[in-house]
């Protein structure tokens, strides 16, 4: 799971938890945005987009993979980074350890900032100011969940995505 806090002059604001993934994103169709990312306080990149999704290897085949984020196996302990439709060819998925502390503000670049908003597991929106930034790292809890199908990951992949099928 993530937990994601907004934090505005150095106070949070806001703490949500996830069990898939948050979505900064524009909220206005006008123009792209530009997301700035750090890992760890490293930047990793600028991305000129229409959003970022941080997801967990559970939420990898939710909006990630409609995104064309990788799928990740849920056993694996990581963090996706991936941009919304990037504005750019060379700017793609990330994946990062799962303790990792990923950090996402708006560049304005001088210019008046496009509005952004968070979203959370697709259910809750929460907009944000110009000068906000989300820190998104693993949550403290883990989601505990109830399988019904005695499929393993991969034959559920294989299934629903109809992954080696003759077409």
């Amino acid at each position: 799971m993530i937990t994601a806090q907004v934090r505005r002059d150095d106070e949070t604001v806001g703490t949500y938890l996830a069990l898939n993934d948050i979505v900064a994103a524009r909220t206005s169709p006008r123009r792209m945005i530009r997301l700035r990312a750090t890992v760890d306080g490293e930047l990793v990149a600028v991305y000129p987009a229409d959003g970022l999704i941080v997801s967990t290897p559970t939420g990898s085949t939710a909006y990630n993979l409609s995104a064309r984020g990788s799928v990740v196996s849920p056993s694996v302990d990581c963090l996706i980074i991936n941009p919304i439709c990037p504005h750019t060819l060379y700017l793609r998925p990330l994946v990062v350890q799962s303790t990792a502390t990923v950090e996402i503000s708006l560049e304005s670049h001088g210019k008046t900032p496009e509005p952004i908003s968070l979203t959370i597991d697709g259910q809750k929106t929460v907009d944000l100011l110009p000068e906000d930034t989300i820190v998104a790292t693993q949550a403290s809890c883990q989601a505990t969940l109830v399988s019904l199908h005695e499929d393993s990951f991969y034959e559920r992949l294989r299934t629903k995505l109809n992954w080696g099928a003759e077409r």
